[in-house]
């Protein structure tokens, strides 16, 4: 679906597109489409030996840092002391999809708004829609001030 308007021309229209817009914009799940479907087997088995405990071999880079991750972690509270190796593959993946689903339902209020390019209005509706973005709305308020500084956020937590 979202493939579709990636590889079309700003001035052709296409009747099919708009008709799968609609039919899956937000009933819940922007993945509807069959090929997403597929995608997604296709991720889930990738990715099954991390929740079977096992850990799949590392092909390349991973998409987000883990020396980062761990660092998050170990940030997060003054109880965390020590850190598996398996545990920051399955934040980073966890993260991935987080990222992957937010901008997916974001990439839905830009088509909506008959534009190309995702604005923080989008990603502020994407949040408001969904339910399980729910955590999100402080951060993502449309009259909010452009720099939210996370840093400043998690010290005030602790």
């Amino acid at each position: 679906m979202f493939v579709d308007h990636l590889n079309k021309s700003p001035g052709r229209k296409s009747s099919s597109s708009s008709s799968s817009l609609s039919s899956s914009s937000y009933s819940g799940n922007p993945t509807n489409s069959k090929a997403n479907v597929g995608f997604e087997m296709r991720q889930a088995k990738k990715y099954s030996g991390i929740l079977s405990g096992g850990i799949p071999k590392r092909h390349g880079p991973h998409l987000l840092p883990l020396a980062r991750i761990k660092k998050i972690m170990k940030k997060s509270s003054v109880d965390v002391k020590m850190i598996s190796g398996e545990a920051p593959l399955v934040f980073s993946k966890a993260c991935e999809l987080f990222i992957e689903e937010l901008t997916k339902r974001s990439w839905n209020m830009t088509i909506q708004g008959k534009r190309r390019t995702i604005h923080k209005e989008d990603v502020a509706s994407a949040v408001a829609t969904t339910d399980v973005f729910d955590f999100l709305i402080d951060l993502v308020r449309p009259n909010t001030s452009n720099h939210v500084d996370l840093n400043e956020d998690l010290e005030k937590t602790q």
